[in-house]
């Protein structure tokens, strides 16, 4: 149709059955360091959500659109958050 994607689909897409870290990753710090973007809109971030809350919108993503079982707990955030936020 000539009109480009503003955003990555979520529905089944690589991200939610991929690596954690990355979708953390994403969350804490937003989608400007991700090298070689196919989206010239930014992704802000979200690092003002508790790890609990984080961790609940990433499950929810994983098993709505990526019918992933597996869940992140809010520790990992909690851990990465310590690496990604300075």
């Amino acid at each position: 149709s000539g009109v480009p994607n503003m955003q990555p689909s979520l529905i089944d897409s690589k991200w939610l059955t991929g690596d954690d870290d990355h979708l953390v990753r994403l969350m804490l710090q937003g989608s400007e360091w991700i090298e070689d973007r196919q989206y010239s809109n930014l992704m802000t971030n979200f690092s003002f959500l508790s790890d609990e809350e984080i961790a609940s919108v990433l499950n929810y993503a994983k098993a709505r659109f990526g019918k992933s079982a597996e869940t992140i707990a809010a520790g990992k955030i909690t851990a990465l958050r310590e690496e990604y936020i300075e």
